[in-house]
């Protein structure tokens, strides 16, 4: 059966709140029947103050009466026994209360009862005591005064034993009134948590089938599989989730088609670029009758020491796409300089410096990543790490890492290659100036680490060795 998905979601919130309704209501319940049974409380236990007032203020009548008509010689005891027979009925009628039916509460009566039929006897006898003389009527006011403190706490207890009769009686109403609609709240949260768990798993279904198919097409479209997995129509779950996996499921293939000729054509672009900066590369070397491995062994020496530094594969190889393009201000140089035999005269030393700034202002303006590397490159790889190099005159970690491994690379195969105008030099005197130039020419940790692998830089050099005809210069400038 299809269950509308807005319904599984929102179904437990539903339910939810009706339950807690229901829980609100109840204490709201609750609070009213307290309400009420501490009314009917404090109206009992006024009652039982007033009952206890009413004794006190009689018995305390009985004993100002007497005195009054000792001190006036009347000995009649008609009132007293009135009174008496009104505080009688009063206690008699907290007798009978079903508050009072325990052995322990009747005891409590029955002790009362007695204090006071204890205190009407010692009235009663006192105006004969106080005829007979008044040494006997002193110990009767004696008598009395001590039981009348003795009823007084008698009727104190009484007063707290009726106080705590009231309160367990409001406090079990209460129990019993709390433990049924905590029942009823078990049994919702029990089929809240039923419905809620089927509903669920219903939701969870769903979501979990569309996200697989996020999944396998977020993998195809990061370029990490080459198809994305189609969902049996027999797990597609019969909601609104369901009708979106079998809309995205039927677009699949248009996607996929789109996103590889998209692929494609970013990978031609890219490998264009590659041919373009290696080619331009060639085109400056050549017309210092450089050769065009030359380019390639710099790029190779690059990568490989921007590798031993520890920069990334994707930085490392950006470098050697890049450094092809070290010299490319070379082709503004004029050739009566730039092709010159002899040694450049210091004006003319000046104008070939300035090959580093114009192949920086000929790269700087491009945003794509291989061309702003090689302008940085083109820029700085003449800078030395005391601060005496060329155009800038930057020093020490001013030298951006870039043109750092270029100039190293750039010496090495410069010394290390047969030219048109010198003879390759041998490794061991390659191997001493670069040492003798650690911290001087080159950055000190990426001449130790060239020197560590020289080997390697070596094996990389034969693999793009050049075959060109011998011929002299008078001198070697690096």
């Amino acid at each position: 059966m299809r269950m509308n998905f807005a319904f599984k979601l929102y179904a437990p919130i539903i339910f939810i709140s009706v339950v807690v309704g229901i829980f609100a209501y109840n204490i709201t319940d609750i609070a009213a029947l307290v309400d009420t049974e501490l009314k009917v409380a404090s109206k009992k236990e006024l009652v039982l103050e007033k009952d206890v007032k009413f004794i006190k203020d009689n018995l305390l009548d009985m004993k100002t009466t007497l005195i009054q008509d000792i001190l006036n010689k009347k000995y009649e005891t008609k009132e007293l026994k009135i009174k008496f027979s009104e505080v009688k009925k009063i206690v008699k009628k907290i007798k009978k209360s079903s508050y009072f039916q325990t052995t322990d509460r009747k005891k409590i009566i029955s002790n009362l009862e007695a204090r006071i039929n204890g205190y009407y006897t010692i009235l009663e006898s006192m105006s004969e005591d106080f005829e007979e003389s008044y040494e006997e009527g002193t110990y009767s006011m004696i008598s009395l005064i001590s039981i009348n403190k003795k009823l007084d706490e008698e009727l104190a207890k009484l007063q707290k034993v009726t106080k705590d009769i009231l309160n367990k009686k409001l406090f079990s109403v209460v129990r019993d009134k709390v433990e049924f609609y905590i029942s009823i709240l078990g049994v919702s949260l029990m089929l809240l948590f039923i419905t809620t768990y089927i509903i669920d798993r219903q939701i969870l279904n769903s979501l979990s089938e569309l996200k697989k198919l996020n999944h396998s097409f977020l993998l195809f479209v990061q370029q990490k599989v080459s198809d994305i997995k189609q969902i049996e129509n027999e797990k597609i779950p019969n909601d609104e989730v369901g009708d979106v996996i079998k809309v995205v499921s039927s677009n699949i293939q248009h996607v996929e088609e789109i996103i590889k000729e998209d692929r494609f054509l970013k990978e031609e672009i890219v490998s264009t670029q590659r041919e373009i900066v290696f080619t331009m590369g060639a085109i400056g070397e050549s017309r210092s009758k450089e050769t065009g491995n030359h380019v390639k062994r710099v790029a190779e020496y690059s990568a490989l020491l921007a590798t031993l530094y520890g920069l990334s594969k994707e930085e490392s190889a950006l470098i050697k796409e890049a450094s092809p393009m070290h010299d490319i201000g070379k082709i503004a140089i004029p050739d009566s300089i730039l092709k010159k035999p002899g040694k450049l005269s210091n004006d003319e030393f000046t104008i070939m410096k300035t090959h580093a700034q114009i192949g920086y202002d000929m790269l700087k303006h491009s945003s794509r990543p291989i061309l702003k590397t090689a302008a940085i490159i083109a820029y700085e790889h003449h800078e030395k790490y005391n601060g005496k190099g060329y155009p800038r005159g930057l020093k020490g970690d001013e030298i951006h890492i870039y043109g750092a491994i270029t100039a190293i690379a750039d010496v090495f195969d410069a010394l290390g290659s047969d030219r048109v105008y010198k003879k390759a030099w041998i490794d061991e005197k390659i191997i001493s100036l670069i040492i003798e130039e650690t911290g001087e020419h080159f950055h000190p940790v990426l001449a130790n680490l060239f020197l560590a692998n020289f080997d390697k830089f070596v094996e990389i050099r034969e693999t793009f060795k050049d075959m060109i005809e011998e011929e002299k210069r008078e001198e070697f400038i690096i």
